[in-house]
């Protein structure tokens, strides 16, 4: 099946998150192409199925561990973990790929901890990008 698909978007959340986020809502949306990420939700839906690359972060402070995971249909597939001490503070960039299915799901959740960022900062980032359609 050749379908020429042009589906990408990035996405930043500025300010603070601490503790336990179920779905993050990005509130800044600088690509959207191809409207498949809803700025309502916080929530990727794949307008095709094929081949993605999706990338989040997060930037760390404080004493204790942040965990934000990439969930794909309701299953946790990747985490960004740090484990800060003291006034340190830490970047974290996390990729995944996979191939998904026309419907699927994919957003942020952070599991606990803090995430700062400001709205020059952009440090609390989500994005993605359809890499190939194919039927599946």
């Amino acid at each position: 099946m050749r379908v020429k698909a042009n589906v990408h978007f990035f996405a930043t959340y500025p300010a603070s998150i601490s503790g336990k986020v179920n779905t993050i809502v990005y509130r800044k949306v600088y690509v959207n192409q191809g409207e498949a990420f809803n700025a309502r939700t916080g929530v990727f839906r794949a307008p095709f199925s094929g081949v993605y690359q999706f990338f989040f972060s997060t930037q760390t402070g404080g004493s204790g561990t942040t965990d934000l995971w990439l969930v794909v249909n309701n299953y946790w597939v990747a985490v960004s973990h740090s484990n800060v001490q003291g006034s340190n503070s830490v970047g974290n960039l996390s990729t995944y790929m996979t191939t998904l299915r026309k419907g699927a799901t994919v957003y942020v959740t952070q599991n606990r901890g803090r995430s700062w960022a400001t709205g020059a900062s952009n440090t609390i980032a989500f994005g993605g990008s359809l890499l190939m359609v194919r039927k599946i």
